[in-house]
């Protein structure tokens, strides 16, 4: 189980996502930034194929790495005009990441963002054990 809801505020946007796991909590709140942005579809087939983009973080929460995953999707979309609606883990655990954001091609976002920031002491466990996080997104 994962998902995200994206909520507009007074202050700004925000994501609240859930998963099952670390890896899907992640997963959900990747989801939940990108379409926030609302991406327009790309022109060419060649765009549409997907892509991996590498990455090896760590930090001294989950919060913490889940914030630097974020902070790296937003850094990797804007470098190579892609979108991510996904993470291939080869490793993930409560502080350290390895794999590759996955994704592709896009044309342009109508509401782009230019950060995130993930509320460390947020991140918890529920209590049907599932996990939980808000991320707070900067236009």
């Amino acid at each position: 189980m994962q998902k995200y809801e994206v909520e507009e505020t007074p202050a700004g946007r925000s994501i609240t996502a859930k998963g099952s796991t670390r890896a899907g909590l992640a997963i959900a709140a990747l989801q939940g930034l990108f379409a926030a942005q609302q991406p327009a579809t790309v022109a060419s087939e060649k765009a549409a194929q997907d892509k991996e983009r590498l990455f090896t973080l760590s930090g001294s929460s989950f919060g913490e790495l889940l914030g630097k995953l974020l902070s790296g999707a937003l850094e990797q979309s804007a470098k190579n005009g892609e979108m991510y609606n996904h993470f291939r883990f080869d490793l993930i655990t409560d502080r350290e990441a390895k794999g590759a954001y996955v994704g592709h091609g896009v044309e342009a976002f109508a509401a782009p963002a230019t950060a995130v920031a993930v509320d460390a002491a947020g991140v918890r466990r529920t209590e049907d054990g599932s996990w939980q996080a808000t991320i707070t997104i900067t236009s």
